[in-house]
């Protein structure tokens, strides 16, 4: 199942929906995929009236909600499912799409590693919500691939959107789209250091399989550039504590001393987790020397206070 692997989707990231006759169901915002069989997590949005209005300047998703779906609320990325006239769509975080989405030379990465298999637009990184939409509609048109059932759309620092007649043709793609892209986990060594024990620890769990990371410059240095995709920093903060000792270490969920190890809060929720198992994945996953981009910080300030983002991290551990 889609939401249970987490090279795929993480946490509340990522969202998938379906339009049935003049409907579109769409993940609520922050809700699980992986509770799916659950709960109800999908919202039905009236799909043709939302892609009319899908300019206007004063755009309000809940607008377009049929009738009264209760303590739901659509996904922020609903206007860009709308987008697509493919009956199924699947937007994922997944590792080795958003892996290659992060490095300066994307566009030659794909061309050598999907070049006749697949048609697919990249984009430049827009935040999440109607501007990324926007820009979507505007690419598909301009490439003519939005004449075509299946899309696929490669967001820079966000990861990938799949068209497909049925979400099971979107869902085998995805994995044959990973396949081709797949990234080997760069071998960093063996842990260097047991993790030296402090005091301030004491909010803090130590995670050995991850420990080399403290001892790889590159990854180190990768880390510390900034915000590699969204939900890194709506769960995360403005940026990864990549610190030389503990002792200003915070309160951030993560912290990497270097030469001693990597470590997350033991408060952490499950989508928490997931997020810095991913973020971790990704880094180990960057060819050794690669030039990669990072979210704008302007971009990240508007994240950390969307109230759509503050609403979407809420919701996630309701249910």
């Amino acid at each position: 199942m889609l939401g249970v692997d987490a090279m795929l989707i993480q946490g509340a990231g990522g969202n998938t929906s379906l339009k049935i006759n003049d409907k579109m169901w769409v993940k609520a915002s922050g809700k699980l995929l992986s509770r799916a069989l659950e709960e109800e997590i999908f919202v039905p949005i009236d799909f043709s009236q939302l892609c009319n209005d899908i300019e206007n300047t004063n755009f309000e998703i809940t607008k377009y909600v049929v009738g009264v779906v209760p303590n739901l609320r659509p996904s922020i990325e609903a206007p860009l499912h709308a987008v697509f006239k493919s009956n199924a769509v699947i937007h994922a975080h997944a590792i080795n799409s958003l892996t290659a989405m992060l490095l300066q030379d994307c566009k030659q990465h794909l061309q050598s590693k999907l070049s006749g298999a697949f048609q697919y637009i990249v984009i430049d990184y827009v935040a999440p919500g109607i501007e990324l939409a926007r820009t979507i509609k505007a690419g598909l048109k301009k490439h003519a691939i939005d004449v075509v059932d299946e899309p696929i759309v490669f967001m820079k620092n966000h990861g990938i959107v799949i068209g497909a007649n049925s979400m099971r043709i979107a869902y085998d793609k995805l994995l044959e789209i990973e396949a081709l892209l797949e990234f080997a986990p760069r071998g960093l060594g063996k842990n260097q250091a047991e993790a030296q024990t402090h005091a301030e620890l004491a909010e803090y769990e130590f995670l050995p399989n991850w420990q080399a990371i403290a001892f790889d410059e590159y990854c180190t240095n990768s880390l510390s550039q900034g915000i590699f995709f969204p939900d890194q920093a709506v769960y995360l903060g403005e940026k990864i504590r990549v610190l030389n000792s503990f002792d200003n270490a915070g309160q951030e969920p993560l912290v990497i001393v270097k030469n001693v190890g990597v470590f997350r809060r033991k408060n952490c929720d499950q989508s928490t987790i997931e997020i810095i198992e991913a973020l971790l994945s990704i880094c180990i996953r960057l060819p050794f020397g690669a030039k990669i981009h990072i979210i704008e910080p302007h971009e990240v300030d508007f994240l950390l206070n969307w109230e759509a983002e503050k609403y979407r991290k809420s919701q996630t551990n309701i249910g």
